[in-house]
């Protein structure tokens, strides 16, 4: 029996833009890359991820086509995507077979997607776009034959036959250590190189018939037919830059920022599984910062928040998770306006301000004109949290500021209003 260690998609793969990034398209006939025996190899392991960028090209290709391929003794393993629209992982060790795999998962041909296989603790894990579709438990270690066969990208030969991959490709590396275990934030960047990496290709050579292996192992690949490096055009819509949850009396803050985005519809927020929120995406260049508070929680209990980013395309994103356990607070030791949430918001939104002693306060919004447009509070207030609630419904969409007045300091913050 041979051993086929494959990457099998139905899509291509692409990363960077450009200028300065670049792919390799291969036609689903006869390309493919061909790299000498190498990844893990002579290696017996329970960890390894391979992971990488992908986008289908074509919806109707044979079962097969194999991104990724390597061909050695008693056992086989692929990564794939097929005609059925399901993704599986599997390697058989043994001719004792291990499958991570999930049914008809929707995929629309064009969509740049990252798809990632890991193994730790005899357990196989699937991750499309950082969220985990399957995973299963295994019997047997990955044993890596040594100088057996030669690896295979875009192509591959299995007892015999032979299964080409139709589209782009473009950052794959592979690793001996499982890099992902739960649910993650997708890779804004190339692929680091680190002392886990067996193999890294960023596919930017741009020209000539050599794929460069840029962790320094020396694993190159050397092009066959006629793969054609093209400009790759695959732009991440958003580059997420922080994720927190900062819990307090009966509520926890959920704070995002973005250092880019493009073509976004909405962030989704889900806690303990269950749909939560939906925030719309302001879609600037330079990024923005978002605030969202739950207090339907309960002190001393933990929750965990999900966040997902959804591209105008439908296409999904899940950004992470966080956990945090809301607790009751003593007495503020000074006043504080804190920021309005949801922000940006849709006509409604809350504003939570607190007091260390009973004071006379006012509370108002601005336009960036200057211009007093509401008075949102007035009047002598308790010590303690105050929350106030406004309905900008009359009011045009743009940048307001509100501001709380008392004799001990005046504080501002800054709004977005969204229609």
């Amino acid at each position: 029996m041979k051993l086929v260690i494959a990457l099998l998609l139905f899509a291509g793969i692409v990363c960077g833009n450009c200028p300065g990034g670049y792919a390799l398209q291969f036609d689903g006939v006869n390309d493919y890359v061909r790299i000498a025996d190498a990844f893990f190899d002579g290696q017996e392991t329970n960890s390894f991820t391979v992971e990488c960028w992908f986008q289908t090209a074509n919806d109707n290709q044979q079962y097969g086509s194999f991104i990724w391929n390597k061909t050695a003794f008693w056992q086989e393993a692929y990564l794939s995507y097929c005609c059925d629209r399901s993704f599986s992982f599997l390697y058989a060790y043994q001719f004792a077979y291990n499958n991570a795999y999930v049914e008809h998962f929707p995929l629309q041909t064009g969509q740049w997607r990252h798809l990632a296989a890991s193994m730790e603790n005899s357990t196989l894990r699937l991750f499309l776009d950082g969220q985990m579709i399957a995973s299963s438990a295994t019997n047997g270690l990955m044993s890596w034959a040594t100088d057996v066969g030669t690896n295979r990208i875009g192509g591959g030969i299995v007892s015999g036959n032979s299964y080409y991959f139709e589209g782009a490709v473009d950052e794959m590396r592979f690793s001996s250590v499982a890099r992902y275990v739960a649910d993650f934030s997708v890779p804004t960047e190339p692929f680091a190189n680190d002392q886990f990496t067996e193999a890294l290709y960023h596919f930017d050579e741009g020209t000539g018939n050599t794929l460069t292996d840029a962790s320094g192992n020396n694993h190159h690949g050397t092009l066959i037919d006629d793969p054609q490096w093209i400009c790759s055009d695959a732009q991440l819509p958003i580059h997420l830059l922080s994720f927190t949850a900062t819990p307090s009396d009966n509520r926890v803050t959920l704070n995002w920022s973005t250092g880019s985005e493009s073509n976004v519809s909405h962030f989704e927020i889900d806690r303990d599984g269950a749909s939560l929120a939906r925030v719309e995406a302001t879609n600037q260049a330079s990024g923005h910062a978002y605030t969202w508070l739950d207090d339907d929680v309960t002190n001393g209990r933990s929750y965990n928040y999900k966040l997902t980013s959804v591209d105008l395309d439908g296409s999904r994103v899940v950004h992470g998770t966080v956990e945090a356990t809301p607790h009751e607070a003593a007495l503020p030791m000074e006043l504080t306006l804190l920021q309005n949430y949801p922000n940006p918001f849709n006509a409604s939104t809350t504003i939570e301000y607190s007091l260390p002693e009973a004071t006379n306060v006012s509370l108002k919004l601005f336009n960036l004109a200057g211009q007093e447009v509401a008075v949102l509070a007035n009047g002598v207030h308790a010590a303690g949290r105050h929350v106030v609630s406004l309905n900008a419904s009359d009011l045009a969409s743009g940048i307001y500021f509100y501001r709380l007045e008392s004799p001990m300091r005046s504080v501002q913050q800054k709004m977005v209003l969204l229609k």
